[in-house]
């Protein structure tokens, strides 16, 4: 008995330990959401641009992660987060490109990197591997230098060619492998659905469901965001 007690609190203690750095990464990624979401209004403001969609869904996306978290703080879908935070960090960069180029021609700081983002971040969204995306960047950033930069209203470069050679293969392969893996979640989910019961079911339900809201969400942002571009492009 002497000696389950002692094992006993150092399981206890343990477990109380584990989701600590979970948790401190939570609430970084939360401060540094709520900075971009402060940032994004005056950015949009000046930058002239409609309001978009993208934000709202890294804030909801954001306070989702928050609400796991503080219910169960060893639960890694918290970094949901950070996810919301990608969402208003990419959607800053790109009214800042679109408000430096466009209504500055270019002279306020950090202009380049910001259209690199607005350009080539968007995958990032789809593809998480720390590698494509760096391969994404630098592929954008040497065809960028030495040229003349002209960005659209989504603050995206206007021509931006797909990347050529064994870099363009990899990229390829990787996309095609993105739905595959889709579908291959979404499955696997179902079944773990249909067998969970109690709060694991429950779960997994809002898991399926926020998905779902996810994936309609940016399609039609995507959507009204083509819609945007060739009534601007018709006007023109």
């Amino acid at each position: 008995m002497g000696e389950a007690e002692p094992a006993a609190r150092r399981a206890s203690a343990s477990a109380e330990v584990t989701p600590r750095p979970l948790w401190l990464a939570t609430i970084v990624l939360g401060a540094l959401a709520l900075v971009l979401v402060g940032l994004s209004v005056p950015i949009g403001i000046a930058a002239r641009q409609p309001f978009d969609g993208l934000v709202l869904a890294g804030v909801l996306a954001a306070a989702l992660g928050w609400l796991i978290i503080r219910r169960q703080p060893g639960n890694r879908i918290g970094l949901l987060v950070g996810f919301g935070a990608l969402l208003v960090f990419y959607e800053d960069a790109a009214n800042y490109a679109a408000l430096d180029y466009h209504l500055h021609h270019g002279i306020l700081p950090l202009g380049f990197p910001a259209v690199l983002i607005a350009s080539e971040l968007w995958s990032a969204m789809f593809l998480m591997p720390p590698l494509i995306i760096a391969i994404l960047l630098g592929g954008g950033a040497g065809q960028m230098r030495g040229t003349r930069i002209v960005v659209q209203g989504n603050g995206q470069l206007v021509h931006n060619p797909f990347p050529a050679g064994a870099l363009g293969f990899v990229l390829v392969i990787a996309f095609l492998a993105v739905p595959a893996f889709w579908v291959l979640f979404v499955a696997r989910q179902v079944l773990s659905w249909r067998r969970a019961t109690g709060e694991r079911r429950a779960q997994l339900k809002w898991l399926m469901a926020g998905s779902a809201a996810g994936v309609i969400g940016l399609a039609g942002r995507f959507a009204f965001q083509s819609g945007m571009l060739n009534t601007v492009a018709s006007r023109s």
